[in-house]
């Protein structure tokens, strides 16, 4: 879990000029400079996948996988889940975890005296990372790492060892992997810093009042007893070094930097768009389910498609879309859209099963057509309403993406970083109970 008053950078608030069709994209957006960056396509290989992927870090530095395909178009609200008719499902269990001043000396590098703030982690031109904003960075991949993998993170990270006594891949420890992550990113981010500088780029005043609120919501989570301020707050979650001034500064750059970015994205994904590149787009559809008591009975399917065609038959007496949201919301056995008139909005190819799917992506479909699809639930009556207005693959966006992750590649190119994070001190606070 991701400590609760660090929330996702905000959606692009820019204006920007648009070339492609007034048309948004299928998925979530941005996600922030640091949330669901890391081990996205390991969400299935756990333990055996971390080490494959841990072999060559940089690939998942996070300003290289930032998914900001949404930021190019106007996004739409996203569509509902499928319900008993999806492709598939995936749950994390949720679970609390300590606060990281608890889990300091799982480092393996903590003490009881307050680390000086200003002690220098790294260096690289005229930045120095101090230990207070590498410490924010270092907690930050963590949480982002179990935001990532739920507590299937447990499997491969045991949070009550000593995270330095712990081998990732057999050639780095897991502290060791946090530390780097966190002088890297704190790199990037400053590079990106600069970059807006140097192109007098700032944040515009909704994007400084997101850090406003931001910071202001840490009041939320303030407990008699506990924390009764901001830093005391802080200094629970992070380390005794830690401050609110501390903190603001550092989501600031970080809010700077991924705004940047976006704007640097959107440059190149306008200067290289080909309007003649086909676009594949999500469609709307209803549908009425009538299910089978028993889908491997074959009497049971055959009454349940008997009273699938007597309602087909009965909606195609009045065969409009209004009538059919009546009827949907009578006889549906969909519980998921029972409430919508049967509709499914943004449905893209693959979410649902096979004959459903493929019903719904017939290059031939039409806004209108009609007809009964079979599956392993039952039967249902379909209607296609026809496509959204959300994109589901743009190939502009490969296009914009191999030319963005270059430049980042050359800006992120340097050679005079100094890392010195085996000088980091996590303040172990006294009489806190250990971390279970």
């Amino acid at each position: 879990m991701q400590s609760p008053f660090h929330t996702e950078a905000p959606e692009k608030v820019r204006e920007v000029s648009e070339v492609a069709p007034a048309k948004a994209h299928h998925g979530e957006g941005p996600r922030g400079i640091f949330l669901s960056v890391l081990f996205l396509a390991l969400l299935g290989l756990l333990v055996w996948g971390c080490a494959q992927v841990f072999l060559d870090p940089t690939a998942h530095y996070p300003y290289h996988t930032i998914d900001r395909k949404e930021e190019v178009q106007q996004p739409s609200d996203g569509g509902s889940q499928a319900g008993d008719v999806s492709g598939g499902e995936s749950a994390s269990s949720a679970t609390t975890l300590q606060p990281v001043t608890l889990l300091a000396s799982n480092t393996g590098v903590g003490g009881t005296e307050v680390a000086g703030w200003d002690n220098i982690v790294a260096r690289y031109g005229d930045h120095e990372l101090t230990n207070q904003q590498f410490i924010l960075y270092y907690w930050d991949c963590f949480y982002n790492l179990y935001d990532a993998y739920g507590t299937n993170l447990f499997s491969m990270l045991n949070v009550a060892a000593p995270f330095d006594q712990q081998s990732l891949d057999g050639v780095q420890t897991w502290h060791e992997y946090f530390s780097e992550m966190a002088v890297q990113t704190w790199m990037q981010t400053m590079q990106l810093c600069d970059e807006a500088a140097k192109n007098d780029y700032t944040l515009i005043d909704s994007e400084l009042e997101y850090l406003d609120s931001s910071i202001a919501a840490i009041d939320n989570y303030l407990v008699e007893g506990t924390h009764k301020t901001r830093d005391d707050y802080l200094q629970q979650m992070f380390d005794p070094c830690v401050d609110e001034a501390g903190y603001r500064a550092y989501n600031q750059n970080l809010l700077l930097a991924n705004s940047y970015a976006d704007s640097r994205y959107l440059e190149i994904y306008q200067a290289n768009y080909d309007e003649t590149l086909p676009l594949t787009y999500c469609v709307n559809v209803r549908h009425i389910l009538i299910s089978a008591e028993d889908a491997s009975n074959a009497d049971s399917m055959a009454a349940a498609k008997k009273q699938a065609e007597d309602l087909y038959a009965q909606w195609q007496q009045n065969p409009t879309e209004d009538n059919f949201i009546a009827m949907a919301g009578e006889h549906t056995q969909d519980p998921g859209s029972q409430e919508t008139g049967g509709l499914y909005e943004d449905v893209y190819p693959g979410q649902m099963v096979t004959n459903f799917n493929d019903w719904c992506f017939d290059e031939s479909r039409q806004t209108g057509d009609h007809g009964i699809v079979e599956t392993e639930y039952g039967y249902h009556i379909m209607y296609f309403v026809g496509d959204s207005e959300t994109v589901y693959e743009d190939p502009n966006d490969a296009v914009a993406g191999g030319i963005y992750d270059a430049w980042l590649n050359d800006l992120f190119a340097v050679e005079d970083l100094e890392n010195l994070s085996k000088n980091a001190v996590f303040t172990e606070k006294a009489k806190l109970p250990s971390a279970e």
